[in-house]
């Protein structure tokens, strides 16, 4: 999971969105050149040929990174790509406050590193809301590489406490997200 977004405009600025900064383009224009190498390598638009691109195949799946501070989601990108994260939870509520569309199986979303640029391709596998207090070591595991509980329940209370306003208890809902690494 990553930053959440998908609160709606006013139905003027829909119709006339504010032009986009040359940054803003070059990032679009860069997520736009990962997905169509990605989905390519991935063999994602293999019916392509036969019956045409359709719109799915060439609008980008949503992109997020896998931590707010850059330095954080740098690491955490590289441990998804060597293979040793291949799972992250997140708060149930910020997602719902943000608005995002909770992810389902079968799912693709981009990584981002720290800057914002598009790294990886993942697909969701499974997707459960469990209490905090019932993260079991498996989980851990997949998402910080070692299988401490207690030790990965300190390791992540700062990030929980700033995600939630407050301090989280056992009863905290968290969404836990399991997913491969379809690209590279």
């Amino acid at each position: 999971m990553g930053e959440t977004g998908g609160m709606s405009q006013p139905e003027d600025d829909a119709q006339h969105p504010e032009p986009l900064t040359p940054e803003e383009e070059e990032r679009a224009a860069e997520l736009q050149r990962f997905w169509e190498v990605a989905r390519s390598r991935a063999g994602l638009g293999r019916l392509s040929a036969v019956v045409g691109t359709g719109v799915l195949a060439t609008v980008p799946p949503p992109v997020g990174r896998l931590a707010a501070e850059p330095a954080l989601a740098d690491e955490r990108l590289a441990r998804v790509l060597d293979g040793t994260v291949t799972a992250v939870s997140a708060p149930l509520e910020e997602l719902e406050r943000a608005g995002a569309d909770l992810p389902q199986a079968d799912d693709l979303w981009i990584a981002t590193d720290g800057a914002g640029r598009p790294r990886a391709l993942l697909r969701t596998t499974g997707v459960e809301v469990v209490r905090l207090a019932d993260v079991d070591a498996d989980h851990v595991r997949a998402e910080a590489g070692h299988d401490d509980v207690a030790a990965w329940r300190r390791e992540t209370d700062g990030a929980l406490r700033t995600a939630l306003g407050t301090e989280p208890d056992d009863t905290t809902p968290l969404l836990v997200e399991r997913f491969v690494v379809v690209f590279p």
